[in-house]
């Protein structure tokens, strides 16, 4: 269950940097949530602790983000449908919203860091 947390919340993080992806003037892509989502990211795999991926850790971040994908992926097409992606957001919504209210406070997020060992879900 904690595993299949996690590779929720890592697809919607990566579903979330495409989404949010724009441009500005000069063609130069940005992303307004790139940042604390690349924090995240390297929180989460980078197991040296250097504060950046390597070409192995990048190898592990690709290679659990394809299997997370794989077990939401209902179809088997090898991509994510918007069915899907929102079935994906109802399980996670399902396990981290304990009250019921329809919104992840910061008490639910910081719950669920302590519970997965990160200290807090939203860092």
């Amino acid at each position: 269950m904690k595993k299949q947390l996690a590779g929720i919340t890592l697809i919607l993080m990566a579903g979330s940097l495409l989404c949010s992806a724009q441009t500005i003037p000069g063609g130069k892509a940005f992303n307004i949530r790139e940042e604390k989502d690349n924090e995240r990211l390297i929180k989460q795999f980078d197991k040296d602790g250097d504060g950046k991926l390597s070409e192995s850790e990048k190898t592990a971040a690709k290679a659990a983000m394809d299997e997370r994908i794989k077990r939401l992926d209902t179809d088997g097409d090898g991509k994510l449908s918007e069915k899907e992606r929102k079935a994906g957001r109802e399980q996670m919504m399902k396990k981290l919203d304990t009250d019921g209210d329809g919104k992840i406070s910061d008490e639910e997020r910081k719950a669920a860091g302590r519970k997965k060992g990160t200290g807090s879900a939203a860092e």
